[in-house]
């Protein structure tokens, strides 16, 4: 088979290509499985000449991994861009790279450039996309350039806006218009997370298509595109707009060249110009959701606009937009964060025009920066719209649900679900019967067929999550001060303080009985478990049952492994520690 567009092919080779590298760095054998699966797959069903481009495609996805990842070393002292500032940690670029950095860095800011001497220890982290971690002893500034600059002015504008505005006001402004989210409340976060409207306050491609769009209008195609690129390069180059960017170049230059646009092969240009140049993308979670969305745009969009056609035009484009951007990143947005916003739709329909309206306002606002009067006209209209959204907000945040906390299997499911459908609509009809499927697995994931046991940290407290059939009991040491911590973890009962002796019947066969010691500091959870003619107890504090009968009991010792992180969940860097309960054995799950 020759492909209609070979670009989208040699992009999917590029990207599986870095996915089996960073799978390989993991697991050798799942990296390899991966590598070689994709190409039987393609030798099996492209054309030979193809199939070697699309081979050389995969293998420069592997080289671009290995060069970002392998090929440096770090002397004592180097000159480094310091790009993020985080409480125990911060994160610098160098020559093309990031690394962590482990050291008090003074006063530095963000985007300043200094020179650093320490000790550099290589250690690969893909997710993050850093190469090692650096141990500074000594920290200097270094000289200025164009990029320090740029920082420079996006603090003395958050600093202008703070005269004229409350700081909420001014920290949603520079995220919305210039991609600043270091200046956000995670109570903001969350807000927007219900309503499903996260990636405005973020800079994206929705930014950028409003920009250029107004920028068009009054300088003409050549300029216009110019102005955008110095707007990428503002805002942080984010993948989503650095897509969004090349998108309209390509658009607009390619009826300069008499060249038919095509929307598929320009997401997949973008997807390997940013890949080659920074491998590490491929797993961020931002770069596939952006493409993800508009993938769905592009394949469904028209799709839903022809299925809604007798809604007044306005409303049916913005529809359609939605679903259309939901279609693919939706499913995985649960399986990578594990939550899931319904309120999207609402959200996305009335809030979007007014952000549209602060993006222009915040961006008109920078440009007459030094104009006190003018920018303080500019303020005061923001100040109006954001009174408006903020009335908005308030009343949708009535009606829209609470933000859903999902599983793996939950999403895939969804996708299941969505790929059943599109293929029952292509004509294959025997996959109308993969949702009787899934409806199977969904049962088999949320029933618990044997009693399982979940010790997790709570941030200061201890706490066990019992689950046995369709029924899961959280159980805190003590009380829980901010209820917020809970939201990740799903329950059925909640026993928020274990003062005494907590018995849980769990059938004829199995019985749990919780409890503290009296001398434990920590106020760790016990557990013993009465399974069939067996007893287990299971402790974070082995010590104290040294004059326990043996012969009667058999202790297994928890691990304080687990880790769980408010509002975020629980730290990839960390697992839950699980044990199952089959007939008088419990067995470890992980």
């Amino acid at each position: 088979m020759k492909p209609v567009r070979p670009l989208v092919y040699y992009a999917v080779g590029l990207y599986l290509g870095c996915i089996s590298f960073i799978l390989f760095s993991e697991n050798k054998f799942l990296g390899a499985v991966t590598a070689a699966s994709f190409l039987i797959i393609i030798f099996l069903t492209i054309d030979r000449r193809f199939f070697i481009l699309i081979c050389l495609y995969f293998a420069i996805g592997v080289s671009a991994n290995l060069i970002y990842y392998k090929a440096m070393n770090l002397n004592k002292v180097e000159n480094v861009r310091i790009t993020k500032i985080n409480e125990f940690s911060s994160i610098a670029g160098i020559h093309g790279r990031k690394i962590v950095i482990n050291g008090d860095l003074k006063n530095t800011q963000e985007g300043e450039q200094v020179f650093i001497r320490g000790k550099f220890e290589p250690k690969m982290d893909c997710l993050k996309g850093t190469i090692g971690i650096f141990y500074i002893d000594d920290i200097k500034p270094a000289n200025k350039d164009f990029m320090s600059s740029i920082y420079d002015l996006k603090r003395k504008t958050y600093n202008k806006f703070n005269q004229y505005l409350i700081k909420e006001n001014s920290a949603l402004i520079m995220s919305l218009c210039f991609g600043s989210t270091n200046y956000l409340n995670e109570d903001l976060k969350e807000e927007f997370k219900q309503l499903g409207v996260i990636h405005a306050i973020s800079v994206s491609g929705f930014h950028m298509a409003v920009i250029y769009k107004i920028l068009e209008g009054f300088l003409g195609i050549e300029i216009s595109i110019a102005v955008s690129l110095l707007y990428v390069i503002f805002t942080g180059s984010q993948p989503a707009t650095v897509r969004a960017f090349v998108m309209i170049f390509i658009l607009k230059f390619s009826k300069k060249v008499y060249k038919n646009y095509d929307s598929l092969s320009a997401l997949s240009l973008s997807a390997v110009l940013i890949i080659v140049i920074q491998p590490f993308y491929a797993v961020d979670i931002g770069f596939v959701l952006s493409y993800l969305s508009t993938l769905g745009i592009i394949l469904y969009y028209n799709k839903i606009r022809r299925a809604l056609y007798k809604l007044p035009s306005k409303v049916n484009e913005s529809i359609s937009l939605t679903l259309s951007a939901q279609t693919f990143s939706m499913p995985y947005a649960g399986m990578t964060i594990g939550s899931l916003s319904f309120g999207f739709l609402p959200g996305n329909l009335i809030l979007l025009p007014i952000y549209t309206i602060l993006v222009i306002a915040g961006n008109a606002a920078l440009i007459v920066l030094k104009f006190d009067i003018i920018f303080k006209l500019i303020c005061k209209f923001m100040e109006l719209t954001i009174i408006i959204l903020n009335g908005a907000n308030y009343l949708l945040m009535q009606i829209t649900p609470e933000v859903s906390e999902v599983s793996f299997i939950d999403c895939l499911a969804i996708l299941c679900l969505i790929i059943s459908f599109i293929l029952v609509k292509k004509g294959f009809n025997k996959f109308i019967y993969m949702p009787i499927f899934i409806f199977g697995m969904l049962i088999f994931q949320n029933y618990s067929y044997f009693p399982k046991v979940e010790y997790v940290d709570l941030k200061y407290n201890d706490a066990v999550i019992v689950s046995y059939r369709y029924e899961k009991i959280l159980i805190c040491s003590s009380k829980v001060k901010n209820p917020n911590d809970l939201k990740k973890i799903k329950f059925t009962k909640c026993i928020p303080e274990l003062e005494d002796t907590v018995d849980i019947n769990l059938g004829r066969n199995y019985a749990i009985k919780a409890f503290k010691l009296k001398n434990d500091k920590n106020k760790s959870i016990n557990l013993e478990i009465a399974a069939n003619n067996s007893k287990i107890i299971l402790t974070r504090n082995s010590e104290g049952f040294m004059d326990i009968d043996l012969k009667k009991y058999d202790i297994i010792k928890v691990p304080k492994k687990a880790n769980f992180i408010p509002n975020k969940g629980f730290s990839k860097n960390y697992s839950i520690k699980e044990y199952r309960v089959i007939f008088n054995k419990i067995y470890t799950l992980n």
